[in-house]
């Protein structure tokens, strides 16, 4: 079984090497092993046994495609979950902060997606204090911009029409955003078809919602229909982002749902084997976020594919303590979450 190791670097070494939870044995009752859902008290490790869970279930519906080797890929990311112990200075507890994984990096991977996402928005939260000190009067609105569902075989032409629209919106002399973070998301529907839709996030001067100025849906909606050269209205909803006591909440908010995943493992496996085929090779290196503006390069210095790091993704900042040791988590197949559903990530009692 796996036991605790004294080094981290020891542990960057030894996953190189680990494929399998082979050495996690199942003849052994539950209740001897510590689930980390159990152990650490953070929020991400509270949910990772899902995610791993959601990345077994789309690795099985790749297994019956042609992309039999990004299934493999996909069903053994992250089988080892290396973590550093702190003791925490204020409280003396041992905290968990993870220090290596052997993440597949796979673009539908669900739980790279989910590591991603936290990623890219500690990113941009990081970057606000310093261009909200430049443009201290700047407010934020959130804009989504959706078309009609579409058969699946056209969402890359349909995507394609939509990044042209998009194109042509923003050099509107009307265009109220001095920056802008835009994403990607698509959805299944109940018949098989594909929903792209656009989340934007717009940063704009305060005087955006004075009379005269400030752009209601119903304009939001002539403008995209103009702007994609529809024959139809489309559904456009927009808000403002507002914090009343003057924290960032709304804005981490409003930054977690614009840097989501794209679509969801759930969308992209109930429609089978065939269904998910399709649909990567719709997105094959399609990019599915972009910025402009004030915000364009915010994203500029996040690595993509192997060089991706998917590890270091806290908006917190450094640990507090000194790392006291390392210890390894597994992922069991046959150890029952607090769900219901079969497996979670867990370490050997000692």
């Amino acid at each position: 079984m796996y036991t605790a190791r004294k080094s981290v670097a020891r542990s960057a070494t030894a996953i190189k090497s680990i494929k399998s939870v082979a050495d996690v044995k199942n003849t052994e009752k539950t209740t001897t092993y510590i689930r980390l859902s159990d152990a650490s008290d953070h929020y991400r490790d509270k949910h990772i046994d899902d995610k791993k869970g959601w990345a077994e279930t789309l690795a099985s519906t790749l297994e019956r495609t042609s992309h039999t080797k990004a299934a493999a890929r996909v069903r053994d990311c992250a089988n080892v979950l290396f973590f550093g112990l702190h003791c925490d200075e204020k409280t003396g507890e041992l905290k968990h902060k993870l220090r290596s994984a052997p993440f597949c990096h796979n673009r539908h991977c669900p739980l790279c997606n989910w590591r991603r996402a936290m990623k890219n928005k500690a990113t941009i939260l990081s970057a606000m204090p310093a261009l909200l000190n430049e443009y201290k009067t700047a407010r934020f609105i959130f804009l989504t911009l959706t078309v009609k569902n579409c058969e699946l075989s056209e969402l890359r032409r349909n995507l394609h029409d939509m990044n042209k629209g998009w194109q042509r919106l923003i050099k509107r002399k009307d265009w109220p955003a001095l920056g802008w973070i835009r994403t990607t998301e698509i959805t299944r529907g109940k018949d098989g078809t594909a929903h792209p839709h656009f989340h934007c996030l717009l940063m704009v001067k305060s005087s955006y919602f004075k009379s005269g100025q400030y752009i209601k849906t119903t304009e939001w909606v002539k403008k995209w229909r103009e702007a994609l050269r529809l024959s139809y209205e489309p559904v456009c909803h927009v808000c403002s982002i507002k914090s009343k006591d003057g924290t960032k909440d709304a804005l981490a908010s409003a930054v977690a749902e614009v840097v989501k995943y794209a679509t969801t493992t759930e969308d992209m496996t109930k429609g089978g084997a065939a269904w998910l085929e399709e649909y990567i090779n719709q997105v094959y290196k399609l990019r599915f976020i972009a910025s402009g503006g004030v915000l364009k390069s915010i994203l500029k210095d996040v690595r993509k594919g192997e060089d991706e790091d998917l590890v270091h993704v806290d908006e917190s900042g450094e640990e507090n303590g000194e790392e006291q040791d390392t210890i390894v988590y597994s992922w069991n197949k046959k150890v029952i979450r607090k769900n219901g559903k079969a497996g979670a990530y867990v370490r050997p009692r000692c």
